[in-house]
């Protein structure tokens, strides 16, 4: 849903489909997170998103054509837009990019266009990777900094994917090297850079400021584990919607300030059959990607042996008839190429994908990343996501 030609359009009709049909704030449908007494890690007393000055908002990168992400109208921590990024640092418009920190984040395997990418990280004059362990995007860095795994450092956890109602301990139990966590790289980082007045001088200090709605301290927390409240549900029913009429607001008034339609609307595909009858002439198959391998998430666990034994090979899931249409058989190494360029995979043949269709896992490295050949320019409006379930491309059995 995130990935396809308008995001947020697609997003909104399926919540208005649970709003028309009662399933919003009920058991087993759609619940609104409940408010603890804990900073959450958007709150912005800890992001310092409200000391920047409409100057700062409008530099970010992407926040005049992707407002929803990267501008001060973003519901979240505003960000820079990816593509628009790349593009800066390769361009020098609308203002040179010198320098990149990256935390987390395998970029040269996890992006779109990975040459668009590779050559843009390349031409840095200084790139920064915190990260558990060696992979490609650390392999071109200038610095690696070893970031603590989770087994070695503290946390306070209130993400709203693990729990609606609570915030849970997390206790380090080993140091490994000279590991450090994101928090203190980050504090420190920003200490060195001139704003130490508004660093944590610890970890525990940061998680003192988390917890300090709640009245508690870290030493505190460490002897209670979790903090919760009851689940309740139907909670608009007293506080209403976070919204300026307090219900649920089918047309849209913020996004038609933004210049955007109120009302979802459908937008066809930048690369498909209807929208690109010629380019389909030459590349006659959609490809969608991301399709989930149980062993892996993203590009992480592929440095476990064991896991790389169950499945050591990427699968390009292919209709049989269109395979037999193709020349190719099960476990065949095919080519898939688009306008971007190409990239290998092994073919496997199963009747649960579209004739029309292939299905390509993504985050494998090499000439097996599916990143290769997707194209990160056609973003979707408002959010600026990537068409990654919705690209033409062209399979052959290689040589």
């Amino acid at each position: 849903v995130d990935q396809n030609a308008d995001t947020i359009s697609t997003g909104r009709a399926i919540t208005m489909l649970a709003a028309i049909t009662g399933n919003i704030d009920v058991p087993g449908g759609n619940i609104i997170p409940m408010k603890i007494n804990v900073r959450g890690l958007s709150d912005p007393a800890l992001t310092l998103v409200n000391k920047l000055t409409t100057e700062h908002h409008q530099k970010r990168l992407g926040s005049k054509e992707y407002p929803l992400l990267s501008s001060k109208a973003s519901l979240i921590t505003p960000v820079a837009h990816n593509f628009t990024l790349w593009q800066a640092i390769l361009t020098g418009e609308p203002y040179p990019v010198r320098a990149l920190f990256c935390q987390g984040n395998n970029m040269l395997v996890s992006y779109a266009n990975t040459k668009m990418v590779t050559d843009a990280v390349l031409s840095l004059d200084f790139f920064v990777v915190a990260d558990f362990f060696m992979t490609p995007t650390t392999d071109v860095a200038d610095i690696v900094l070893p970031a603590a795994t989770w087994m070695e450092r503290d946390a306070v956890t209130n993400f709203h994917q693990i729990s609606y109602n609570s915030a849970h301990l997390q206790q380090k139990t080993v140091q490994l090297g000279e590991c450090w966590s994101d928090f203190k790289i980050m504090n420190e980082l920003g200490r060195r850079l001139g704003f130490g007045e508004l660093m944590f001088p610890t970890d525990e200090a940061y998680f003192d400021f988390l917890l300090e709605p709640s009245g508690m301290t870290f030493e505190d927390f460490k002897g209670v584990g979790v903090i919760s409240s009851s689940l309740t549900f139907k909670k608009y029913e007293v506080t209403g919607f976070q919204t300026p009429s307090g219900k649920i607001q089918l047309y849209d008034q913020r996004l038609e300030d933004l210049g955007f339609d109120p009302l979802p609307s459908y937008r066809e595909p930048t690369e498909s059959p209807m929208s690109a009858p010629e380019k389909t002439k030459e590349y006659p198959l959609i490809i969608t990607t991301g399709g989930r391998v149980p062993v892996f998430r993203h590009s992480e666990l592929r440095n476990i042996p064991i896991l790389r034994e169950i499945v050591p090979e990427l699968l390009m899931s292919i209709n049989p008839k269109k395979a037999q249409e193709l020349g190719i058989e099960e476990g065949d190494s095919v080519l898939v190429e688009s306008p971007r360029g190409s990239m290998e995979a092994k073919a496997h043949l199963t009747e649960a994908i579209d004739p029309r269709v292939v299905q390509i896992p993504s985050h494998w490295p090499g000439r097996n990343n599916v990143n290769l050949i997707m194209d990160n320019e056609n973003c979707a409006p408002m959010i600026g996501s990537a068409q990654l379930r919705c690209q033409l491309c062209r399979v052959r059995k290689k040589d």
